[in-house]
């Protein structure tokens, strides 16, 4: 179930300025492959855990839905000995085509059917098919109510055996609940790891967010700079990757804002150089709760969020293409100094030039949307496009024909802080 192909908006907005203003800045920018976006979304899938595929009417549903959304990597535990387990996660991968980021557990942090060896996490990859991508530490160690928790990680039968379980697999940093306080207790732990592990939640505000909560070490608490800056504690300066991340449509944002800053969201962490960003997650725990994270409802029924994961996956999925992406010289003027931009290339040669307003939508403290006016966005090309269209996202999450302008300059759009994909060559 792909979310619908562009038609005609019917989005409103506030009127745009007449013409182009504010200073014009000047990029040199070497554009990211297109596909680097529809492959850096993840989802922490949990559904195996609450769901019997023997018993439960909706599993093709479920698993109909994964495959629909379009999502290439999913997170979810490894359990050694379980034969359900295994089989349904099996189902999971075959249905959307996706590879399991693996979360291993070691006693005391979970029960005793978790791997605690490297022949435990071999078998469980062989039982999936051979599903699993990569290798993850123990999930948020310090909140397991272990007081020897940093003991207990590094033991020889927890963190240093998991290289040895995978070898030619990326093996994760286990993550922290709260890395500000306990990551140093932690330590620097790069001769395990590969990659650093960041779980980042945002209380309402837009993924760019310069953080909240005053200056804590790394930086302002919340931000991504901050974030990473915490993980590398831990990782060194390997690559980082976000295993958890998204918006609660209950208690935090409504579903309107979720979708529009779950879009936005891949597009900010690409910039900082996160490749992966997994959100959690697939569907609510419950029809009105703490539980709302998902982009389905409880129900089944689909939220905006899904469909604008779904439709921005899918524009930008261009697997196995190679072009020359070498540096591209342009320049964009805009009013506001919080529009955003990302640069992509495709693999017919042509640029997807990703503009927004990375802004608040929502205001956390009174629960209530924040109107972003419209703005008049002119972007200055090394020549006249010969190729060009455009798609901005709307409420419901479905990229919509968006209208746009060319002269021997450049190009011409409208821009808000829903996201605008300007295709041209």
């Amino acid at each position: 179930m792909r979310a619908p192909s562009p038609s005609p908006s019917t989005r409103t907005s506030s009127s745009p300025s007449p013409a182009p203003s504010g200073p014009t800045v000047s990029f040199n920018e070497t554009p990211l492959a297109a596909d680097a976006l529809a492959d850096s979304v993840g989802l922490n899938e949990n559904i195996v855990g609450t769901t019997n595929p023997a018993t439960a009417s909706d599993w093709q549903t479920l698993l109909a839905l994964l495959h629909g959304l379009g999502v290439r990597h999913v997170r979810d535990g490894i359990i050694n000995s379980n034969l359900y387990y295994d089989a349904a996660v099996k189902a999971i991968l075959a249905a959307s085509n996706a590879k399991l980021d693996g979360i291993t557990a070691c006693a005391p942090f979970a029960n005793s059917t978790a791997p605690t060896s490297a022949a435990q996490i071999q078998a469980f990859n062989a039982a999936i098919g051979n599903g699993l991508e990569s290798v993850e530490g123990p999930n948020e160690v310090d909140n397991a109510r272990d007081a020897n928790w940093v003991a207990d990680t590094l033991a020889p039968g927890c963190l240093p055996s998991l290289p040895a379980a995978e070898p030619s697999l990326p093996l994760i940093a286990p993550s922290l609940a709260d890395p500000y306080h306990n990551g140093a207790s932690l330590g620097n732990i790069s001769a395990y790891v590969t990659e650093g592990n960041i779980h980042r939640y945002f209380s309402g505000r837009n993924p760019g967010t310069a953080g909240w909560g005053g200056r804590v070490g790394c930086g302002i608490y919340g931000s991504l700079v901050w974030a990473i800056c915490t993980a590398r504690v831990n990782a060194g300066p390997k690559p980082v990757v976000i295993t958890e991340t998204g918006y609660n449509s209950h208690t935090e944002v409504d579903e309107l804002t979720q979708a529009k800053y779950l879009s936005r969201l891949f597009l900010v962490d690409l910039q900082a150089g996160v490749a992966h960003s997994y959100i959690y997650c697939l569907r609510d725990s419950a029809a009105a709760s703490a539980g709302n994270d998902g982009l389905i409802r409880f129900d089944d029924s689909l939220k905006p969020a899904y469909a604008a994961v779904a439709s921005e996956i899918a524009y930008f999925s261009d697997p196995g293409s190679t072009v020359t992406r070498a540096p591209f010289a342009y320049a964009i003027r805009a009013p506001s100094t919080s529009m955003d931009h990302l640069l992509f290339r495709k693999g017919d040669g042509s640029y997807i030039l990703a503009l927004w307003n990375e802004t608040q939508s929502w205001n956390p403290l009174d629960f209530q949307r924040i109107v972003v006016p419209a703005q008049t966005v002119a972007v200055t090309l090394p020549s006249a496009p010969t190729i060009l269209s455009a798609v901005s996202m709307n409420d419901s999450g479905v990229l919509v024909t968006a209208a746009v302008t060319s002269s021997p300059q450049g190009i011409t759009a409208t821009v808000d802080d829903h996201v605008t994909f300007i295709n041209f060559r």
